[in-house]
């Protein structure tokens, strides 16, 4: 019992200092609030009840950061509105995701879903509005920032399909100089 608690001090530890500087950040903004921190397991998927006031007035922007230790994987969903396109799941990053919506698209903030990924972890969730983004919590939480990430490269442009007639085409001409002594169409 001894060593479970000691080895999981550290982890709500540095939780607790995270939840703790992005609060003191955001002290400044017009409003920031929290929720209280969640215990989930694999699998669990909850809604993130941000309250109204966030969510309404389309001057402001408001940013929401869902945090945990940093080895918890968790994804982040905008459940679209019905005939929108839904966003891809956002996951996190060292134990962060940090979503922010502007004007009328804050309303979207209502409809988010969190799923767990690991097998248990803690997450809370801050959040603040403001005039303009917020700096991203990865600034002021540097140890969580992940350091470059390596995009994906292009190989070339997609390659495009020539129409039927072409390809039939270009077959019975490699056919051709490969030796072929008939063609036929079967079928």
């Amino acid at each position: 019992m001894l060593a479970l608690t000691l080895s999981a001090g550290p982890a709500s530890a540095e939780l607790v200092d995270d939840v703790s500087t992005l609060k003191k950040a955001w002290r400044k903004t017009k409003a920031h609030a929290s929720l209280p921190p969640r215990l989930l397991e694999r699998g669990d998927q909850v809604p993130v009840g941000i309250p109204q006031r966030y969510l309404e007035r389309e001057e402001e922007c408001t940013s929401v950061v869902l945090i945990s230790a940093r080895n918890v994987s968790f994804v982040l969903r905008v459940i679209p509105n019905r005939g929108e396109t839904p966003e891809a799941p956002e996951p996190s990053v060292a134990g962060l995701i940090q979503l922010v919506r502007c004007g009328e698209r804050r309303a979207e903030l209502g409809r988010m879903l969190l799923e767990m990924r690991s097998p248990r972890g803690v997450v809370e969730v801050v959040f603040a509005a403001s005039e303009a983004p917020l700096p991203a919590a990865q600034r002021l939480l540097q140890d969580r920032d992940p350091g470059p990430v390596d995009e994906a490269h292009p190989i070339g442009p997609p390659a495009r399909a020539e129409t039927l007639a072409a390809r039939v085409s270009a077959i019975r001409a490699a056919a051709w100089r490969q030796g072929a002594l008939d063609q036929r169409r079967v079928g």
